[in-house]
């Protein structure tokens, strides 16, 4: 037997009313054709404006540091050191001197490492890592220690530090993303933008990469950890750290520089 069809039937005013009130209020709260399109056009721009804000910027980034070669990377680097030798003082030219330098730099960093270690009169964070292969040394760093473990310590945590963080990459999130954009359509970035980040550079802390990636990289380049960690401190935890986990602390590492090499390279200042 099929259901019955139930019919009911209103004849209250009152009922009638606050049912025609209420399907009232319903028609108004269903949105018009023309606002639902309103409010999907202002979504898609919503996130459009989201992804350049929060995505465009790291991927660009991502993008250009993976397609700039090595010769830009070393013209931006030298470009950057220009500017730093404005700053800081000219980097330390005694020919004998830097004929040291170079050895350290193959020493530490192999023969096929690109760039180069300069010296330069001062500087605040004493070791600084730039694109292209470029790590500074502050003089002092030379001239005050007993051993070439020191300078050759600093090195090798400035070259951990860069592994940490591409310094091109610090260089394009400084410039910002226009800049980014003309280096990757145009490979150029404007000498007094450089000039701008190189002076930031040159006021920013000191920064190196945590103890466990340095305890590594000191032990890859076979250097002692212990020389390196009381010229900085010797005091704080990573310091601490440094000493209790060096690989060399006997003191049976290949050697750094040969004795005559060493005094030529704590006279590169000398001119």
């Amino acid at each position: 037997m099929r259901d019955a069809v139930e019919t009911l039937e209103i004849d209250d005013d009152l009922m009638i009313g606050a049912i025609e009130k209420v399907l009232k209020t319903l028609a108004k709260s269903r949105p018009e054709r023309g606002k639902l399109r309103h409010f999907i056009t202002l979504g898609f721009v919503a996130g459009i404006a989201a992804l350049a804000v929060f995505w465009l910027p790291d991927a660009l980034t991502r993008q250009t540091v993976s397609v700039v070669p090595q010769s830009k990377r070393a013209e931006i680097g030298a470009v950057i050191l220009g500017h730093v030798q404005k700053l800081m003082g000219p980097r330390c030219r005694d020919a004998d001197g830097v004929a040291a330098l170079a050895l350290l730099h193959t020493r530490l960093l192999g023969a096929d490492a690109q760039g180069q270690i300069v010296i330069l009169p001062q500087l605040v964070q004493d070791a600084v890592a730039m694109t292209g292969g470029i790590i500074a040394l502050d003089r002092r760093i030379v001239e005050n220690a007993d051993d070439p473990a020191v300078p050759a310590g600093y090195v090798i945590a400035a070259a951990a530090a860069r592994r940490g963080t591409d310094p091109l990459a610090s260089v394009l999130k400084a410039v910002g993303l226009r800049q980014t954009m003309g280096l990757l359509t145009t490979g150029n970035l404007p000498s007094d933008v450089l000039a701008d980040y190189a002076r930031s550079l040159t006021e920013a802390d000191p920064t190196f990469a945590n103890e466990d990636d340095l305890i590594a990289a000191f032990a890859a380049a076979q250097i002692p950890t212990t020389p390196f960690a009381f010229a900085r401190d010797g005091s704080d935890a990573q310091a601490v750290k440094l000493i209790e986990n060096d690989t060399f602390a006997e003191r049976d590492e290949p050697e750094i520089l040969s004795d005559a090499n060493w005094v030529r390279l704590q006279g590169i200042c000398n001119i």
